[in-house]
């Protein structure tokens, strides 16, 4: 695992394949989930990170943004906004709905 960081932290850094680098970075979470949770959490991190900088953009990337954010301040009424204000990005996408109302069941919840 610890092989595998480096590798997606070296993908990244010096090759600028972020494509590249995500996969080794999930492999390392994968082997550290158990082993080293802390790593983990570094490798998620990184992950995230090569997301963030691939140059994909648009109202369908926007409305994950949202939700994330709303879900992540535990916000119902922001993320119920999410869902009105990008409804044919989140609810129209059955995968997505599927999952968007999980999370807005999971805040009920708590």
């Amino acid at each position: 695992a610890a092989l595998d960081l480096q590798s997606g932290i070296l993908y990244s850094a010096d090759e600028k394949d972020f494509k590249t680098a995500y996969s080794y970075c999930f492999e390392a979470l994968e082997g550290f989930l158990i082993a080293d949770p802390p790593k983990a959490v570094r490798a998620l991190k990184y992950m995230c990170l090569c997301k963030v900088i691939q140059p994909i953009r648009g109202r369908d990337i926007d409305a994950m943004k949202c939700m994330a954010e709303a879900f992540t301040q535990r916000s119902l009424s922001k993320f119920n906004k999410c869902l009105k204000d990008y409804n044919r990005e989140l609810l129209g996408d059955q995968v997505v709905a599927t999952h968007s109302r999980e999370l807005r069941d999971n805040m009920l919840e708590k």
